[in-house]
């Protein structure tokens, strides 16, 4: 996996869990707005984007030992 490590975006490398806040409230309030809007073309954008975060914070918990990213998978996409 790319996020985060050396061969990833620099960008992906100095977030943090505090430097990521602000964005994923965002991206939950788009989420809302589309909802509300019935703009399910732009649902399926922003919940790509809300995904995205919640990777985001799966894999630094991971990197820290506290979470297993594949523990998500294994929830949401039973084999």
């Amino acid at each position: 996996m790319h996020l985060r490590s050396v061969e990833g975006c620099p960008w992906d490398r100095v977030q943090d869990y505090d430097t990521l806040k602000a964005m994923l409230l965002e991206e939950a309030y788009e989420v809302v707005d589309a909802v509300n809007a019935r703009d399910f073309s732009g649902l399926e954008d922003e919940l790509g984007d809300l995904l995205f975060l919640v990777v985001f914070y799966s894999r630094m918990a991971e990197e820290e030992g506290r979470s297993r990213l594949t523990m998500w998978w294994t929830m949401f996409m039973p084999s």
